[in-house]
């Protein structure tokens, strides 16, 4: 599958102007978080010491980090300067907590410098996977765990047709496959210990609604290719949400998809 690239200079702009609503609207990244989370418990043999909470947006999952393993040093990175002001208020109390802003395709860290990477609901915001798990190889030590989630093929697949049937342009990023992840990862010399996929169907109360909740949690068509505009004529978005509400109802209102992979790979 041909990936379209991600416009990094929008998707920081996105997230920047989402970075005091995300925490109200991130109930199922929140989610994915803690369940990666568990996954890594039960994967660890000795806790590490060295994280680096990849893509941290609000602090979220740097917070979980730092009250499971208060002995690491944890540092938090991600791309939207707002995201990382806001989380660092949010921990001015952990010691143990230092903020990055960078881009996670080109991350300003020596070779071999962490024992865990952590990683939830972000690297589909990759403009290049295959660079990105190059990446996270070279700055684990040997021994070290990539502990990853991502938003895969299948999610806002909804929302994808409903457009489709609207106009002719691509509304949302492309996701890849659980397996191309999986394939991308192994390709850098790094072992899969576990790859778990799973379905979140997320109930709405309309599809207004729907898209106001992702505009909050900074979830926005990023692509490089999308119109200049950045926006639709008022009668074709009438009829992606007539399209929408036709055939993804559920209840009085709509469904969304997510399908999320979970993803534990060592470096030997």
């Amino acid at each position: 599958m041909t990936m379209t690239s991600i416009n990094k200079s929008l998707l920081a702009h996105s997230f920047n102007r989402a970075a005091d609503s995300y925490p109200n609207h991130s109930k199922l990244q929140q989610g994915i978080s803690r369940r990666l989370l568990s996954f890594l418990i039960g994967r660890q043999r000795q806790d590490p010491r060295r994280i680096l909470d990849l893509g941290c947006g609000a602090g979220f999952s740097t917070r979980l980090l730092a009250d499971h393993l208060p002995e690491a040093e944890i540092t938090a990175l991600d791309l939207a300067a707002k995201m990382i002001f806001f989380a660092r208020e949010q921990l001015c109390n952990f010691s143990n907590v230092q903020f990055v802003c960078a881009d996670m395709e080109n991350m300003p860290f020596a070779s071999g410098c962490f024992d865990l990477v952590f990683s939830s609901s972000v690297i589909q915001w990759s403009d290049n996977r295959q660079r990105l798990a190059a990446e996270l190889c070279r700055i684990l030590k040997p021994q070290g765990l990539a502990c990853l989630s991502s938003f895969c093929q299948n999610t806002l697949s909804e929302l994808r047709a409903s457009w489709r049937r609207a106009d002719s342009w691509e509304h949302t990023i492309d996701f890849a496959s659980h397996r191309e992840l999986c394939r991308q990862i192994n390709s850098c010399g790094m072992t899969i210990h576990l790859a778990h996929r799973q379905t979140e169907i997320v109930p709405y109360g309309s599809v207004l609604e729907f898209l106001h909740d992702m505009k909050k949690a900074g979830i926005k068509n990023c692509r490089r290719d999308r119109r200049c505009s950045g926006l639709t004529t008022p009668r074709r978005f009438r009829r992606m949400q007539e399209n929408y509400q036709a055939c993804y109802a559920l209840g009085q209102g709509v469904r969304a998809r997510y399908e999320v992979v979970f993803i534990i790979a060592g470096k030997a």
